[in-house]
């Protein structure tokens, strides 16, 4: 509670950020975007926090982002902000991941 209680101050009006646990509970319920690491007070490790997106934001065209979360595995990436050379690197190293995994 005192997490959510730290993230509710920083969140600007109208936002509602919520820490990865939170998250990992709802994420098959509403959409969110990263909104970064933040030093809570009283923790001893920065908290990765998510910003709720409003339904009217999620539901615009198909998404050209993607952040993943699991134990031992991150993902994060924003196809608009990446150029070709971006993708193709990115698409390797996914291929790459996948070989591994296999």
């Amino acid at each position: 509670m005192n997490i959510a209680s730290r993230l509710q101050s920083m969140a600007a009006p109208g936002q509602i950020l919520i820490s990865y646990e939170t998250f990992a509970i709802v994420q098959d319920q509403i959409d969110c975007a990263e909104f970064g690491e933040i030093e809570v007070k009283g923790i001893a490790y920065p908290v990765a926090a998510l910003r709720v997106l409003d339904p009217r934001e999620a539901s615009g065209p198909a998404p050209r982002t993607l952040h993943e979360r699991q134990p031992h595995f991150r993902m994060d990436f924003d196809l608009s902000a990446m150029s070709e050379n971006d993708r193709m690197a990115a698409a390797a190293s996914l291929r790459k991941a996948l070989s591994l995994l296999e």
